[in-house]
């Protein structure tokens, strides 16, 4: 049997460096933050549906400004890119 990896520290903010930051540190998943809650509190299911959209957009903007063909591609030899 095998467990996840969560990342929480840093990422508070759900954004797209955060995620990719704990993604080449490994983590397994991340926890997006706030960006939902107030997604929810703003417009209910279709504001957390956009939250979502949004934070899928910025990391796929993030992935094509770093040059890394997928998320799946993140790994530690990016990490110096965040920093």
């Amino acid at each position: 049997s095998s467990c996840g990896v969560p990342a929480t520290s840093g990422s508070v903010s759900g954004s797209s460096a955060c995620i990719l930051r704990a993604k080449a540190l490994g983590a397994d998943f991340t926890f997006a933050g706030r960006a939902f809650a107030y997604g929810v509190g703003a417009g209910g299911d279709a504001g957390a549906q956009r939250a979502f959209e949004i934070l899928q957009l910025e990391l796929v903007r993030a992935l094509g400004q770093l040059g890394i063909p997928s998320y799946n591609a993140v790994g530690r030899s990016e990490l110096s890119t965040f920093n």
